[in-house]
């Protein structure tokens, strides 16, 4: 069946056709090549046509190229009305579709409105190809401009018509698209008229007679307007933009915003997203607030769904791992212990999410979370830990928004409050100077800025209509107790302790006769001793895995599975005692510099046996000779014969000169002792004689 405006393509000819009209009573159908731009309406039999379809010779074309809806310009839509004003009298008859009729009907109207019939002739044109409506004669503003090629004599003349316009050609438009692929997409900081003026010096210039470069006059270059209106013409905005700053500033500034990630994620607990940063607050030191001690770090684990925060870190360390445990460990870490150690009101309402871990977690490619740490905890806790790519907070706006709450709303109460706005300003106030709260009193305001933002309806509500309409609040508390309880189902906990040993790292070290050793740190634990480790290790080294946490080689915890708990806990022994209380790095960093003191040593040890060589060589030489000289001739054996007698000759003579010795030394310190005391000129007294005294010291007086 054949309905009027449908488009039939002709396989074998790959030509489409309009239906223009149908004649039911005298089997007449009227089709307009739409192939053909000087068509004209031709007549064929109604049944041809339907036994074509039959066939297959001719198939219904769905899709109508012709035929476009595009917003019109005022200018448009009065050409348009204009357009079929002139050709209604002509449409309304279907004479105008059979050719003895269409000529004369035309001349007559074009006479009527003193126009040229090729000007009606173009409308019915576009009426018929166009499929006979109204928009079909709307003006094709969208078509005009120069085409890509030579622009010889065109061009809008110039306002003060001071020069010709120049027309360009192939070779002006290789310079270019020369200079706009090497200089202006390559340079974020070129400007259009920059890469115009090396247009012009490398390709537009000569150099004068004093050997200075000038450019050519305007008429005989290309003006920045056309510079512009090619880089625009063959290079659209999105391509400019990720060639000159990269992909990455595109997707974060400038790509649509067409989806929601809250929307797409199905439930809470599906994904945490979690971002650490330096918040825009001085301290001070907690025993002398006269000190300033710098800006925090916060850490902040949000739920994407419900925008619900479920765990935070407050510390003075930089971003790294230590810090990230922390916060991952606050997810399950007892919130009321946790409330009374900063003094905050505890209700257990507050926190809906506690002990509870996503299915996955989305952080930046930060260098806490791409290392074998992060793996780790993934491994453990059975949880997807997702790295963004870089300058990507757009896949994780919920937290990234949720720094910019922390402190803004209240920095005019906030002591030591610096904007981010002011960093870089001259003569402006140091707010480090009014800083006033120490880091237990700051990590107190995060916690009650947590409740605070747990408990503040949403602006945009991710509720059903069902929940908005029976007056609940869009509360992050209240959507994550509503899915939970809808929609999210049975959720995964882990106590504080299985949280902990997933965060710490993990070594296999050695157990030695001496300890467990990791390093120079040795451990020893009530379970390993009474299982006789040490002892067992004299017969062979064995290895075991441990978990350690890295600021503190105070102790280890060590995986056994005979424990209760899977793992106990091994301390530092005695001997180690000068590492107590250091971290790891810092006993990394003393054994290195004992290693290099060795390293050292080595060349002076062998200069110092060197030395010992040298000055007893000829002693010991001298002393062989005269040991051959007097045992000449005697036996071997016979030399041990007198050995007692020769022992005490030689003890009654070691004795005889070493009391001979101290005499002298004796008599030596007196006289030097008597000289002294004769040089003072004034004496209370008359001092005894130095032998009076030395013989008073021997009889012990």
């Amino acid at each position: 069946m054949l309905f009027q405006n449908q488009i039939l393509e002709i396989i074998k000819l790959k030509k489409r056709f309009r239906v223009l009209y149908i004649n039911s009573p005298e089997n007449l159908v009227w089709l307009y090549s739409l192939s053909d731009p000087l068509a004209i309406p031709q007549a064929f039999s109604e049944e041809s046509i339907e036994q074509a379809l039959a066939n297959g010779d001719i198939t219904n074309h769905d899709v109508d190229g012709i035929l476009t809806l595009r917003s019109l310009s005022e200018t448009a839509l009065l050409r348009r009305k204009k357009a079929y004003e002139w050709i209604e009298p002509l449409i309304k008859s279907p004479l105008i579709l059979q050719a003895e009729f269409r000529s004369k009907m035309v001349i007559e109207r074009a006479s009527e409105l003193n126009c040229s019939n090729q000007t009606l002739y173009k409308y019915l044109r576009s009426w018929w190809s166009g499929g006979q409506t109204v928009n079909a004669l709307g003006a094709a503003f969208h078509r005009c401009g120069s085409q890509k090629g030579n622009t010889v004599r065109r061009g809008r003349p110039t306002k003060f018509n001071l020069n010709d316009i120049y027309q360009l050609s192939d070779k002006d438009f290789k310079c270019i698209k020369n200079i706009i692929e090497s200089v202006y997409l390559k340079n974020k900081n070129c400007s259009i008229d920059a890469a115009h003026t090396q247009l012009l010096n490398r390709y537009y210039s000569y150099l004068n007679e004093n050997g200075q470069r000038c450019h050519l006059a305007p008429g005989e270059c290309p003006s920045i307007n056309q510079f512009r209106y090619y880089l625009k013409k063959n290079y659209c905005h999105e391509e400019q933009i990720r060639r000159r700053h990269g992909d990455a500033v595109f997707e974060l500034e400038h790509r649509g915003k067409l989806g929601s990630l809250r929307e797409e994620t199905y439930t809470v607990g599906e994904v945490y997203e979690v971002d650490a940063t330096i918040a825009d607050v001085y301290l001070v030191h907690s025993s002398n607030r006269a000190k300033i001690i710098g800006k925090p770090t916060v850490y902040m684990i949000c739920d994407r769904k419900s925008n619900l925060i479920v765990g935070f870190y407050v510390g003075i360390e930089s971003p790294c791992w230590s810090a990230a445990m922390h916060a991952f460990k606050s997810i399950s870490e007892d919130k009321e212990k946790l409330c009374q150690r900063y003094g905050v009101h505890y209700d257990a309402r507050d926190w809906p999410a506690d002990k509870i871990f996503p299915q996955s977690i989305f952080a930046d490619r930060g260098s806490e979370m791409l290392g074998k740490n992060s793996s780790n905890f993934a491994e453990e806790l059975k949880i997807k830990v997702t790295n963004l790519p870089a300058r990507r907070a757009d896949k994780k706006p919920y937290i990234e928004s949720g720094f910019k709450k922390l402190l803004r709303p209240n920095a005019n109460s906030v002591p030591g409050y610096s904007p981010p706005e002011n960093f870089g300003k001259r003569q402006i106030s140091d707010p480090a100077q009014d800083a006033a709260l120490t880091l237990h009193e700051f990590t107190t305001l995060v916690i009650e800025h947590i409740i605070k933002s747990n408990k503040t309806p949403l602006t945009n509500s991710p509720l059903s209509p069902e929940y908005v309409l029976n007056d609940i609040l869009p509360t992050p508390i209240n959507i994550w107790n509503l899915e939970v309880r809808d929609r999210a189902g049975q959720l995964t906990r882990f106590s504080e302790n299985q949280v902990l040993f997933a965060l710490l790292e993990k070594e296999v070290v050695s157990v030695t006769p001496e300890g467990i050793k990791k390093g120079k740190c040795y451990y020893s634990s009530p379970e390993a001793e009474a299982r006789g480790w040490f002892s067992l290790a004299r017969n062979g080294i064995s290895k075991v895995t441990i978990s350690f946490d890295k600021r503190l080689a105070d102790k280890i915890y060590v995986h056994d599975i005979k424990s209760e708990n899977g793992y106990f806990i091994a301390s530092l022994l005695d001997k180690c005692d000068k590492y107590r209380g250091l971290s790891f790095e810092e006993v990394k960093v003393i054994e290195d510099e004992i290693n290099l003191a060795a390293h050292i040593s080595k060349p002076i040890k062998k200069q110092l046996a060197g030395d010992f060589l040298s000055n007893t060589e000829d002693m010991i030489k001298n002393a062989i000779a005269e040991t051959k000289k007097a045992t000449k001739g005697l036996n071997r054996k016979s030399r041990k014969k007198d050995t007692v007698e020769a022992r005490k000759d030689e003890r009654h003579t070691q004795r005889q000169t070493e009391a001979n010795l101290d005499r002298e030394d004796t008599l030596r310190v007196s006289s030097e002792v008597e000289k002294s005391l004769s040089s003072q000129s004034i004496q209370k007294q008359a001092p005894k004689s130095v032998s009076s005294l030395l013989d008073d010291m021997i009889n012990g007086k």
